[in-house]
């Protein structure tokens, strides 16, 4: 199979906390850095980088402690739920069967003001089969995810 070459290397979010045109800033930043480390970066080399107030990165991180130990915590909370997993027995085989805790969806509710917004919230596996538009939305998002896999692994397989 023929190398795909490229001309120009752009990057794209994958998430709506980072715009594409951070993601841009970023993803050159990470190839630089990248070219400096010998074809190989670590968080520690990111950071460092981005204490400096000159680097493009900068701005993308937040450098008031009391404002980045709540955001830590949070992040804390999104790696622990991603970790944990419910454990399912089979009824037929007794075969014990991972499934997530909960289920990441964007959910319309009211605010103060009874305007419609969009949150992010887990949900239970229950909920999420009762309301369509929620089972939709992750079976969307688990479509793209396996389109993503399908194109790395076609990717690396090939070489």
């Amino acid at each position: 199979m023929q190398e795909i070459k490229t001309i120009n290397k752009t990057f794209r979010s994958r998430c709506s906390i980072l715009s594409d045109e951070q993601a841009n800033i970023f993803g050159n930043k990470i190839h630089k850095l990248m070219k400096k480390y010998n074809n190989k970066v670590t968080t520690k080399n990111i950071l460092k980088e981005a204490t400096k107030k000159t680097s493009p990165i900068h701005d993308l991180f937040e450098w008031d402690d009391s404002i980045a130990g709540e955001k830590y915590r949070l992040w804390q909370v999104r790696f622990y739920k991603s970790v944990v997993v419910e454990i399912e027995i089979e009824e037929d085989t007794n075969r014990e069967i991972e499934m997530p805790l909960a289920y990441n969806v964007s959910i319309i509710e009211k605010n103060d003001k009874n305007e419609e917004i969009i949150i992010r919230a887990y949900v239970s596996k229950e909920r999420l089969i009762s309301e369509k538009y929620l089972l939709n939305q992750f079976i969307n998002n688990l479509l793209n995810q396996i389109s993503y896999t399908q194109r790395l692994l076609k990717e690396f397989m090939n070489k």
